[in-house]
């Protein structure tokens, strides 16, 4: 596991970044873990356009 899945169900949800506005502001493991989700996306998104370029 990386560091960045460990942020990820540090925010208690494993299915993806998540932040509930009655809480009030977003600490800081949200936006840790919504940066490493949206960095999965970008590298996954990355991979299928090489692949389909192959």
């Amino acid at each position: 596991m990386t560091a960045g899945d460990r942020r990820t169900f540090q925010s208690g949800n494993p299915y993806g970044a998540s932040h509930v506005a009655g809480d009030g502001p977003p600490g800081e493991v949200s936006p840790q873990a919504a940066r490493h989700q949206a960095r999965r996306v970008v590298d996954t998104a990355a991979a299928l356009k090489a692949g389909r370029a192959a």
